[in-house]
């Protein structure tokens, strides 16, 4: 009997062994599955989109991107607004768009390099809080609190004071706390030229870190680092086991002068589907409608004790911008 037990325990541990042994590449399987899904949503087309353009267009150099925000219905467009407290609630307020900005610099293999973030805010798919906006033509239906005063302006450059249509108070319009609060964003690394060399998206629904990259840092990578690692689609990712979960979507022409990105926006999850150079083909079938946002400092938000704690971390996490280097030079085989 006590044979037959050591017998026992050791065809156990042989089968533990094999099912351990399985499940590594198993799971570099389904990793590498997920970013070649990634990798093709970077190259898919929006049916229909309204586009969101910066409301001081035409300025050389401006980097601020153009927004395309997929339509897929009244109730789960990923609207982006001005963000505004009233009491202890939190209101996004829609029939303003607001992209919040913060400039930096990173440090990356010791280089500097300039550094710009954009940062907005809708309210969660499905919960019943996106206000009307006029990208989509729809009124406003919650009560507003007064915006934000921009620096340098002297006054609010803008005041709602409207409320709902029978003077009721909505709570599916509300968002309190910082459960109906969702940030989006993306930083773009400008090289020695000046020309934007990378582009960083805030979150996605996948958690995962994803990047676009310029065909020329991938050739710097390239002449730096050596040919494409294996499992790997660009010589400037580092192996599996190193990039922390960061993926590459895609490689983007390098634009001639610098400019803003083309950022398409899924409306089920508010994920940046992709990111195109404005010197790149319009990855949206059809344009539906066509408005413009207002700049202000994301200093606004941060200084604010009552801000949400949780987005609060995430966004100082994102627009820290030597955290952001390292975090680069961790996951990239940076040149």
């Amino acid at each position: 009997m006590p044979r037959f037990r050591a017998y026992l325990l050791l065809w156990v541990l042989a089968l533990l062994g094999l099912v351990t042994g399985c499940a590594g590449p198993r799971a570099a399987s389904a990793g590498l599955g997920e970013e070649q899904s990634i990798r093709s949503r970077a190259t898919n087309y929006l049916a229909r989109a309204g586009l969101l353009k910066p409301e001081q267009s035409g300025q050389p150099g401006a980097l601020d991107p153009l927004l395309m925000i997929e339509e897929a219905g009244p109730t789960n467009a990923p609207l982006p607004g001005m963000v505004s407290l009233q009491g202890e609630r939190w209101f996004v307020d829609t029939t303003q768009p607001v992209l919040y900005t913060n400039l930096g610099v990173s440090t990356i293999n010791g280089k500097p390099y300039p550094r710009h973030v954009f940062v907005w805010f809708s309210t969660t798919p499905g919960s019943g809080s996106h206000f009307g906006s006029r990208l989509w033509g729809r009124p406003p239906v919650c009560p507003l609190a007064e915006s934000p005063t921009p620096r340098g302006t002297g006054g609010p450059r803008h005041r709602q004071t409207g409320g709902l249509p029978h003077g009721g108070q909505n709570e599916d319009c509300l968002a309190p706390g910082e459960s109906h609060l969702r940030p989006q964003g993306i930083a773009i690394i400008l090289g020695a030229s000046g020309l934007p060399i990378l582009w960083e998206v805030l979150r996605d629904s996948s958690q995962r870190s994803i990047v676009y990259v310029a065909k020329s840092l991938e050739a710097a990578a390239a002449k730096a680092y050596g040919p494409v690692l294996t499992n790997r689609a660009f010589a400037v990712e580092k192996a599996p086991s190193e990039s922390k979960g960061t993926v590459v979507a895609r490689l983007l022409d390098d634009a001639p002068v610098a400019m803003g990105p083309i950022v398409n926006v899924a409306a089920e999850t508010g994920d940046i589907a992709a990111v195109v150079c404005r010197c790149m083909p319009v990855q949206v079938q059809e344009l539906i409608s066509t408005s413009t946002y207002l700049t202000l400092p994301m200093d606004l938000l941060l200084a604010s004790p009552a801000f949400p704690k949780a987005v609060g971390a995430d966004l100082d996490r994102f627009i820290d911008h030597q955290e952001a280097g390292q975090r680069l030079e961790n996951t990239l085989r940076f040149p």
